[in-house]
């Protein structure tokens, strides 16, 4: 079952409600918030993927040191339990081994403990520096929960809403963060407002 819901804030999670004879509810709002947020809050802009509450992660992560470049998988020192699931080259699929050379920007996909995550970025990925000032084009469910969200991890949040309506009405309930009236898709406008330096 999926629902958009009438509300940004319920249902805020996936929840297994058996006792309906219903398998699995799904706010899709909430999982894309969830996902961007994911993306711009780590030092490792890639694509993430949770599992049993949380604890467990297949994250992508692109091999770009020299320390592991032209190296066996089997040489690389993984954290302990830590899968390799798979890795992606020149658009193929290639089912690891221990003796399978990594290459430069080869995609690897890893299942480890989240505590880990950050530990296996900085082997194979130079790091990114997490957002500290964001501005979401668009003041919808999916922009207002990541501006909600980002705003709680303490980003400096501006948002660009063309309806005058719905600037108010973000203003109202995310104090502190920056609202702004304009069109989104004026390249000039989005100059002026600092999209080059956010």
């Amino acid at each position: 079952f999926v629902t958009s819901g009438k509300s940004p804030s319920a249902p805020r999670k996936v929840i297994r409600p058996k006792s309906l004879g219903i398998d699995v509810f799904i706010n899709p709002e909430v999982e894309a918030a969830r996902e961007i947020m994911s993306i711009l809050s780590s030092f490792y802009s890639t694509p993430v993927e949770s599992f049993a509450n949380d604890l467990v992660q297949i994250r992508e992560f692109k091999a770009e040191k020299e320390t592991i470049v032209d190296k066996p998988l089997g040489d690389i020192a993984f954290p302990k339990p830590c899968v390799v699931a798979a890795i992606i080259r020149a658009g193929g699929v290639i089912m690891p081994s221990a003796g399978e050379l990594i290459r430069q920007d080869d995609r690897i996909y890893l299942v480890a403990s989240r505590e880990f995550m950050d530990e296996l970025g900085e082997r194979f990925a130079q790091p990114q520096r997490p957002a500290k000032s964001v501005i979401i084009l668009g003041g919808g469910r999916v922009g207002f929960l990541v501006a909600e969200g980002l705003q709680r991890r303490g980003v400096l949040v501006k948002v660009v809403e063309g309806n005058i309506n719905r600037c108010q009405e973000i203003a109202a309930e995310l104090e502190g963060a920056a609202v702004v009236q304009g069109d989104g898709t004026d390249r000039d406008f989005l100059i002026e407002q600092g999209v080059p330096s956010a």
